[in-house]
């Protein structure tokens, strides 16, 4: 936690020696106590007001600050677009038809799913294999990830020829502890919620939310209970039977008390699920339906307890692991259920279950969606617009003085090591069972 937390107006000078800064790019009110994890004292910069509603203090830009932005309703900056996968394309889609200079640049990766959804939608790309940052003059460089191999190279040809960049917070859950140091890397953070400063320190923040959820929405539940398994084993779990039997287990708590299910599997997860019924592909564009057809959802490590959450669904956290991930381990909402063990999970399930909907505790549902989303008004996107706007507009004053380099040989260096080399050992046979029995192994140790 930082001294001090200066909320600021677009374009406003921090002069601040000590904490840091966020700026504010809506007409929103904000409850002071929205940033009481991030700063012991929390002040009014230049263009921000101090504010009391029902007894509770609370920012606000000043009105001149106000109708200035909601004047703003494009960019026309000329800003690149870093995308790999279909969630990025969906994130950042409403973005780039705001933004006429825009441009998506494309790093193809295994599942192809970014090219499909930009062929799909009849949107012009470029190969990032093709690219050159110094053809085409570009004021500003956007990503929802900045710490990736390939996005760190990208991030460091931007910087050689003056385009600033910019990262915007993919998940509610995103994972700030330690390497590999995510949205450090990119010059300016947008965030997605005022939940995020208790998490991410950087000198000087922007709160926008997230356009990928926009047309995320309070729904009714369905008449019947059905709950939703997320299979979302990624970044390090997806070779490992702990995933087969994290599945298993969730299935036999849902089936003995007699509920109907569906599994929903990450376009990246490799879990063995045969023999295993209800199971469908997963996908950016696809679970938000998903989530809508059901009444609870149970997930390990995800963004998708929250997007359940802006649905107006519960969730039910399952960790037999003890994943280092503090959001989800950490979540006061009060409504996401938390469970170490199978009978935990069976009791959490035959509670929520008869638990009325998130909507019903109006305030308590309306405060969760700000400090984890900024708003569920719908126009996260037109946020992002007016905070690339103003980074646009004042080339001396967002610089990303703290952002974290490195040195481009050190940068190609790794890409081979785990972009290029570490792929073609994978399919060597007999390395990628020794590989996977030494993860075994290491994983025996840890309670399940």
């Amino acid at each position: 936690m930082t001294d001090t937390l200066t909320v600021l107006a677009p374009g406003q000078p921090w002069t601040s020696v000590r904490g840091r800064s966020l700026v504010l790019v809506d007409d929103q009110w904000y409850a002071e106590e929205l940033f009481e994890k991030a700063a012991a004292q929390v002040e009014a910069g230049p263009g921000v007001e101090r504010v009391d509603r029902d007894g509770k203090g609370g920012f606000i830009l000043a009105q001149s600050h106000r109708d200035e932005l909601n004047a703003i309703r494009t960019c026309d900056a000329r800003v690149l677009l870093f995308v790999s996968t279909d969630t990025d394309v969906k994130t950042l889609m409403s973005v780039a038809r705001k933004c006429p200079g825009a441009t998506f640049i494309v790093h193809p990766t295994t599942d192809q799913s970014a090219v499909e959804a930009l062929t799909d939608g009849g949107i012009p790309f470029e190969l990032y294999r093709d690219f050159k940052p110094g053809r085409g003059k570009a004021d500003l460089a956007l990503l929802t990830n900045d710490w990736g191999f390939e996005r760190r190279a990208f991030l460091a040809g931007c910087r050689r020829h003056g385009i600033r960049t910019v990262c915007l917070q993919e998940a509610a859950n995103v994972d700030f502890d330690g390497p590999p140091h995510r949205m450090r890397w990119a010059d300016i953070a947008l965030l997605q919620g005022p939940h995020a400063l208790a998490y991410l320190h950087r000198d000087n923040c922007m709160l926008t939310g997230n356009p990928r959820f926009d047309d995320f929405e309070p729904l009714p539940i369905p008449e019947k209970p059905v709950v939703l398994i997320n299979c979302n084993f990624i970044f390090g779990f997806a070779f490992l039977e702990l995933a087969r039997r994290w599945t298993e287990e969730v299935v036999h708590a849902v089936e003995s008390l007699g509920l109907p299910y569906r599994i929903t599997v990450h376009p990246r997860d490799e879990t063995d699920l045969r023999g295993i019924e209800h199971v469908q592909s997963s996908g950016a564009y696809k679970v938000r339906d998903q989530l809508a057809q059901c009444s609870v959802l149970v997930s390990r490590d995800s963004s998708l307890p929250y997007e359940a959450l802006r649905l107006n669904r519960r969730a039910v956290y399952y960790d037999p692991f003890g994943e280092k991930e503090r959001c989800l381990r950490e979540d006061d909402t009060g409504f996401i259920e938390k469970c170490v063990t199978p009978g935990e999970l069976r009791a959490c399930l035959e509670k929520v279950i008869r638990k009325p909907p998130p909507e019903q505790a109006r305030e308590q549902f309306d405060r969760a969606s700000q400090y984890l989303c900024t708003s569920g008004d719908g126009h996260c996107d037109l946020r992002v617009i007016r905070a690339l706007h103003t980074i646009a507009s004042h080339p001396r004053l967002y610089t990303g003085s703290d952002a974290l380099k490195q040195a481009s040989t050190i940068i190609v260096l790794n890409r081979f090591l785990h972009v290029s080399l570490r792929p073609r050992l994978r399919k060597i046979t007999w390395l990628r069972a020794l590989w996977r029995a030494a993860k075994r192994l290491r994983m025996k140790s840890s309670r399940f």
